[in-house]
């Protein structure tokens, strides 16, 4: 049989245009509200390794780096802005991919009018937050999932019921297996997952030509990693990892920097995965991945075993980001992650409905409506989800490097804050004369040696002493003492038996805290970091989740009223209590902050903490009837700890 009459061919002529045209919607959509600067999270990093052509956090993303280096040469003197698109535009592109798919899986006799509606089912799941939110900023996981829904498109010929010509099944062997290659070049995770949902396809042809070309494609789709050799060998910029030798390679590969955290038994995944099941549900998720697993199996006859791929993907990655110990439904990878499955899901759902037996046009109005409904009801609505005048990553960083005296020494420990500080400082210059050191990579030597190359004035650290990171700290914060100390955890310059004070953004220690202090204003962290939010919902939590840290601090230093205005300015205006103390009233409040143990799945950034916070403040200084106001404001938010805080108060 030839290779259009195959079953799994590719769409035909009159279908791709619709697909290109849906693409291109979506990518005007994604350049409209997508970052043009840098974002929370790992995206200054990889920014600063696309820029500089270094090497960012293990097991690496060559393919992403160097396409990255490319997107910001094509946009001079906007370098940010071309390495956002580079999210962007392979996201749109998911619509090509998933149109194949859902067409070999309605097979040839769908409805015309159904097929050429079908390309536009896939802008709603693209308008989505979940698929959105890797979209719109520097990440690797739109790229990722890209490739990786292209293997799964172009592994149909090996799955089709009626298999295509010798040629056809070679040719999509070599393609199945390269762009599974260039997935793990991206994201070994997407890929891993992608491959083990493709693998029964492929062994079950039982044609070893066929597994063999599989296995060579992926081999040569692995090329961009030659990178991290030839990279290794620069010193002028950022190489996480140091990797010098076999070993050190060896270690990047495996994550073996990463295993400190941890993994969770069965209960603990299965109890995360719930989590997740609960969130999918209420932003409606959950129906769009039901319509995906009926047309799947409603397809299993013209592609064999492709009920699997949807079966095994979604498993795959939802196991992935659910035996993570570090689990929070805020964190946004977790999107990027589950992506594959969406993008899938929608596929099986659009052959669903082009296979449908009703009446054409009633069908795809209806399906149509029904995605509109879907999309636009999902919060935020799409027309406010924006990140297109979102600063707030870069004012961070340069808020913290104002804030360092000459020659100062910074550690940082939120990743919203180190890899923006890494960016403006190595990739623009801001600051050279700051020492910005990586609390959570103190462990590390590779990380100590760039610092020293970067700073060789310096006296250098002790890499041979054995024992915690903490302790090497204190001994090279003792070889550089005449250095100002800024640290963003009060726990961490405790740790590191450092005194300190309030600050800005950062707190202050030592000798700093002998002069004047500079207290951080409230309305820094509210008024001003709300505008320079610019509409991205992370950032919001982000914003929360420093003032509740900061606020936090503040009070255990005794600064009971700027804890108060701090706490308060992390929340959202609309959700305050209808009556807030007066903060010139907290004088004297106890300064022992409480320890509430927060629920495990309790979210990042939540301003009901915030609130729960400055209700307890408010409740030591006395002032029972304002602190039932805090307690019920947090309680309506459902926060369990603020129920009690509440009846204590009753």
């Amino acid at each position: 049989m030839s290779q259009d009459s195959s079953p799994a061919a590719a769409p035909s002529a009159r279908v791709h245009g619709p697909a290109l045209l849906s693409s291109a919607c979506l990518a005007v959509y994604y350049a409209l509200s997508m970052s043009r600067d840098l974002s929370l999270y790992d995206s200054g990093e990889l920014a600063l390794a696309a820029r500089q052509l270094g090497l960012g956090h293990p097991p690496g993303q060559p393919l992403h780096t160097l396409l990255g280096h490319v997107f910001a040469w094509l946009t001079p003197g906007a370098a940010l802005l071309g390495i956002n698109l580079l999210s962007a535009l392979p996201s749109a592109l998911c619509v090509l991919p998933a149109t194949r798919i859902a067409e070999a899986l309605a097979g040839p006799h769908a409805a015309p009018y159904a097929r050429r509606w079908l390309p536009w089912l896939f802008i709603p799941l693209g308008m989505h937050e979940s698929v959105w939110e890797p979209s719109t900023r520097v990440e690797v996981y739109a790229l990722a999932t890209f490739c990786a829904l292209s293997a799964v498109a172009a592994a149909l010929p090996l799955m089709a019921a009626v298999p295509g010509g010798v040629r056809v099944t070679q040719r999509a062997a070599w393609k199945t297996g390269i762009l599974l290659g260039l997935s793990a070049s991206a994201n070994p995770g997407i890929a891993l997952a992608t491959g083990a949902a493709l693998a029964p396809g492929v062994l079950l042809t039982r044609s070893v030509p066929v597994i063999l070309r599989v296995g060579c494609g992926g081999i040569l789709g692995l090329l961009p990693y030659v990178y991290l050799p030839l990279v290794a060998a620069r010193h002028d910029v950022l190489v996480w990892g140091g990797l010098q030798d076999g070993e050190s390679m060896l270690r990047y590969l495996t994550l073996a920097d990463y295993k400190s955290i941890g993994g969770l038994g069965a209960l603990g995944i299965l109890a995360h995965a719930l989590a997740w099941g609960v969130w999918a549900l209420e932003h409606m998720l959950v129906p769009g991945l039901v319509f995906g697993l009926g047309g799947f199996w409603r397809g299993r006859q013209r592609v064999r075993h492709g009920f699997l791929v949807f079966v095994i993907a979604f498993a795959m990655v939802l196991a992935t980001v659910s035996s993570n110990a570090v689990w929070d439904l805020q964190i946004p990878d977790y999107n990027g992650y589950l992506a594959i499955a969406y993008w899938l899901a929608a596929a099986g759902g659009g052959a669903l409905f082009a296979s449908s037996y009703f009446q054409e046009r009633f069908v795809a109005c209806a399906v149509l409506g029904l995605c509109l409904i879907t999309s636009v009801c999902a919060p935020p609505a799409p027309w406010v989800r924006t990140r297109h005048e979102d600063t707030l990553a870069r004012h961070l960083a340069q808020q913290v490097l104002r804030e360092a005296p000459k020659g100062a020494i910074v550690i940082s420990s939120a990743d919203y804050f180190a890899g923006s500080l890494f960016y403006v400082q190595e990739a623009e210059r801001q600051r050279p004369d700051v020492t910005v050191l990586a609390h959570g990579l103190a462990s590390s030597s590779w990380h100590w040696r760039h610092l020293m190359r970067r700073h060789p004035d310096l006296a250098p650290v002790n890499l041979t002493q054995r024992g915690p990171r903490n302790a090497r700290i204190r001994d090279w914060l003792a070889r550089n003492a005449e250095r100002p100390v800024l640290v963003e955890q009060l726990s961490v310059a405790r740790d590191l038996g450092l005194t300190a004070c309030a600050g800005g953004l950062y707190l202050r220690t030592g000798d700093a805290c002998d002069s004047d202090p500079k207290p951080v204003a409230a309305e820094l962290l509210g008024r001003e970091l709300s505008e320079l939010a610019g509409g991205s919902p992370s950032a919001a939590q982000a914003i929360a989740q420093i003032s509740e840290q900061l606020g936090s601090a503040l009070w255990q230093l005794g600064e009971v009223q700027m804890a108060h205005d701090v706490l308060l300015a992390g929340v959202p205006r609309e959700l305050w209590p209808t009556r807030t103390a007066d903060s010139s009233d907290l004088y004297g409040t106890d300064s022992g902050p409480p320890s509430p143990h927060w629920q495990r799945h309790a979210a990042l950034g939540d301003p009901a903490r915030n609130l729960f916070l400055a209700g307890a403040l408010v409740s030591r200084s006395g002032q029972s009837h304002l602190a039932r106001g805090y307690a019920q404001a947090a309680a309506d938010l459902q926060l369990p700890e603020a129920l009690r805080l509440l009846a204590s108060h009753h």
